[in-house]
Formats: structure tokens, sequence, C-alpha cells
């Protein structure tokens, strides 16, 4: 019998201290008089492709790619490839959108192959290769990407 009450003890003990962590991860609790601010609504803008780079949202549903802007965060979406040539140079972001320092992204390219980057530059410039080149041609994604302006 102890010992089931103990086992009960912990038991409570390990559950509170489980809903401690998940309260702490979600931000804190509107019980308590916190209110989450509501995501602010992103207005998407297409990037203006270059070197034979086209959107790849025709063939595979993942949209054209665009980026937006919002409370000094850059959001990249969509998905592209070049069907011919070999310029890795696909759009530049406007000057509102650019990082302050090159930045090296890793991303999903055709097949998951291995290797994939998304290169960012001061000055706008974006660039997309792979360990594969073809593979980066092939598809590149910019699901998921996020950035800060500036920095």
């Amino acid at each position: 019998m102890r010992a089931m009450s103990a086992f009960a003890i912990r038991s409570v003990t390990i559950l509170i201290a489980i809903g401690a962590v998940v309260l702490a991860l979600s931000g804190g609790a509107d019980a308590v008089g916190e209110h989450q601010a509501a995501p602010a609504s992103l207005t998407e803008h297409a990037l203006s492709l270059r070197n034979k780079w086209q959107s790849a949202d025709p063939g595979n549903r993942t949209g054209r790619p665009q980026y937006a802007v919002s409370q000094g965060i850059v959001y990249l979406s969509g998905s592209l490839h070049q069907p011919s040539g070999t310029n890795t140079l696909f759009a530049y972001l406007p000057k509102g959108a650019r990082p302050g320092h090159v930045m090296y992204i890793s991303i999903y390219v055709s097949q998951g192959a291995p290797g994939g980057v998304l290169q960012l530059f001061p000055n706008g410039a974006m660039v997309v290769y792979s360990s594969n080149p073809q593979s980066a041609r092939d598809f590149s994604s910019l699901a998921s990407i996020s950035f800060p302006v500036g920095a």
C-alpha cells in the first residue's frame, strides 16, 4: 500500500511539472490576465525572378516565390526552378527586406539532395545552390524561411 501511495505522489508531481513546462513554453496563461498578441497579417509581394528562374508552383502546388515583412522580420515562401541556364542568382529583395550581412540558410532542394543553400546578401541578391547543382535548379524551396531585416 505504501508503494502505491508513493507512486501516486510521484505521478502527480510529474504531471504538475509537465504542466508547468507546457504553460511556460506557451507564453503564460490567459487566466492570470496575460493575452497573446494576435499575429500580424502579412502582405506578400512577388519576387521578380531573373536568370531564367521560374516559379515551381504550377507543377508542385507550393506557392509562387514571395516575401513579406512584418515587425522587422522577413518571411519567404514558395518554390522555384531553373529549366535552363546555370546562374544561381534568382532575385533581389527590396531595401526594406534585406539582411545586414551575408546569410547562409539551409533549404530543401529536389529529391531532398544534401547541401541546399539559400545565400542572401546585404544588397538584396538571392542565390540558391546545392552540393549537386542540378538539384537546386530542379527545385528549391523558400518555405519556412525568416530572418530579421538589417541584422
